[in-house]
């Protein structure tokens, strides 16, 4: 007979259950990294749709710092019973299909935003007066026809400027900054009205001179010497409409096209000289030349290394003593400076006349008496220079003598007399006494060489020479007097300066106007400067 069946074992306590750690589990909700970044791989059977074989524990989900993620814990399992409540280990249910989560990011701050995240909207940059300007140019000219006249004065037309610019501005969405917004209507006035890249070297009173030989071609005169200046022109175009309104200034375009040479001089001493096509083929050439802003003296001279300090000492010894003085040189050497220093040297009781083209600037004296014959007055030389004399000078001073007015003024009492200083344009002393005796030949009746040469010798005795040396130095090259050696008039050398020794050298020639010093009681101070 077969065997019963063995009787039923008896129920047992199920262990208790103990929840791992969660730093030990692997869920198939939260992946961990490692400590070299990279990802754990999930086990088998948490992410590919089959139950695990043992319920995971439940999960704890720490908060998240930022809002873009949010987590919700899975539900975990119902916790066992307890001892107490025993029951039959019921079978297990059915597996049921479990959706497969996203997967986490692998840092919280690293979660890629789920949508396009509106940003706030983006200022205009602000950018420089010059760039503005640039920008906007075009729309400031094309209504610079509605402008006030400049009649009506700067700043009414500076006010109506300044809304044009704001409305350009906001129209082309450029921002610009309070101090940028300033100076930015000052550039759109000197554009417009002004002289352009012209105005701020007309502003530094250390340039002398501006000469405008092309639209990147410019040269301002600093302290007497010539230097490549920043300052260009946008294009032709802008340098033609500078030309046209300088211009305006000074004459009348219509006079200027048809002359094709402006030489004028403002109100403020300013002389300008224009040149325009077809003499310029790629004009206009510009020359600006202001009145010096500073007192020239023979001290400054020497300063600048113009000049010696004992060459200071003799020419100023000559206009105390009334000894007349030629000064030659080219133009832009420097006679100019000269001769305000030479004025500026005598004694504050003479009394004064000055005659020039009105561009000179002469010291502030108290009994000076300026005459001017130049600027297209239309003046004759000869009554020119008639009506200085009438005017009882002590110093007659004559800036650029004429071929005219040579023969009157050696002629001259003041040449007689003492104290006449003239300038010619010449290269050389030997050039300046041949213009003079060729002027003399042939104004008058026929004289002997000989004589005409002992009259030139008689009205000046004392010449300086000066030169634009290599680096647009100028300089005095030759201090000398004049002596007739056989039948020629020379210059003898007092002072000269050595090219290769790179000084000034004294010959110790005595001077034939010694005696004239030695009246004046100034014939050992002379000699000591020798």
């Amino acid at each position: 007979p077969a065997a019963p069946p063995p009787p039923p074992p008896l129920p047992q306590a199920a262990p208790p259950l103990t929840v791992a750690p969660a730093a030990a589990t692997s869920d198939a909700l939260v992946a961990f990294v490692d400590r070299n970044g990279r990802r754990a791989r999930p086990p088998s059977g948490s992410w590919n749709g089959e139950a695990p074989a043992v319920p995971p524990p439940p999960v704890v989900t720490p908060d998240l710092p930022s809002a873009l993620v949010s987590l919700e814990p899975r539900p975990g399992p119902v916790a066992p019973p307890g001892p107490e409540t025993l029951s039959p280990r019921p079978e297990a249910p059915p597996p049921q299909p479990e959706v497969k989560p996203a997967p986490p990011p692998e840092t919280p701050s690293r979660q890629p935003p789920p949508g396009p995240v509106a940003q706030p909207p983006r200022q205009a940059a602000s950018v420089s007066a010059e760039a503005a300007l640039a920008a906007i140019l075009s729309v400031l000219q094309a209504q610079r026809d509605a402008a006030p006249a400049l009649s009506a004065g700067r700043q009414a037309v500076t006010g109506w400027l300044a809304s044009v610019i704001d409305a350009a501005l906001a129209s082309a969405g450029i921002r610009v900054g309070d101090t940028s917004r300033d100076r930015l209507v000052g550039l759109a006035f000197d554009e417009l009205f002004g002289l352009g890249p012209l105005e701020d070297p007309l502003r530094d009173h250390s340039v002398a001179a501006i000469l405008v030989n092309g639209p990147r071609s410019v040269f301002f005169d600093r302290h007497g010497r010539l230097e490549p200046a920043p300052t260009t022109f946008r294009d032709a175009a802008q340098l033609d409409d500078v030309a046209r309104r300088l211009v305006l200034r000074v004459g009348d375009t219509a006079v200027f096209e048809h002359e094709l040479l402006l030489d004028r001089q403002l109100g403020d001493g300013t002389r300008v000289t224009v040149v325009g096509p077809p003499l310029a083929p790629s004009g206009p050439y510009l020359v600006i030349r202001r009145p010096a802003a500073r007192a020239i003296s023979l001290d400054s001279l020497v300063a600048e290394g113009a000049l010696s300090p004992q060459m200071a000492v003799v020419l100023r010894l000559a206009v105390r003593s009334g000894v007349n003085i030629l000064v030659c040189g080219m133009e832009g050497s420097g006679k100019a400076a000269l001769l305000s220093a030479l004025v500026g040297a005598a004694a504050s009781e003479d009394r004064v006349v000055t005659l020039g083209s009105g561009s000179e600037s002469w010291p502030e004296l108290a009994n000076h008496v300026r005459l001017t014959a130049g600027d297209g007055a239309r003046i004759d030389p000869a009554q020119a220079l008639a009506a200085a004399l009438a005017l009882r000078p002590d110093r007659l001073v004559v800036a650029d003598v004429t071929e005219a007015m040579m023969p009157g003024l050696v002629a001259s009492p003041a040449a007689e007399a003492g104290g006449l200083i003239a300038s010619v344009l010449a290269a050389t002393p030997q050039d300046a006494l041949g213009r003079l005796e060729a002027a003399l030949r042939g104004a008058g009746a026929p004289v002997a060489p000989l004589a005409t040469r002992r009259r030139l010798a008689h009205a000046f005795q004392l010449v300086v020479s000066l030169t634009r040396a290599a680096g647009d130095v100028r300089r005095v090259t030759h201090v000398g007097d004049l002596a007739i050696v056989g039948e020629a008039l020379v210059c003898r050398d007092l002072f000269s300066f050595d090219q290769r020794a790179g000084r000034f050298v004294a010959s110790g020639v005595r001077p034939n106007f010694l005696p004239r010093l030695a009246r004046a009681g100034l014939d050992d101070a002379l000699l000591a400067a020798l």
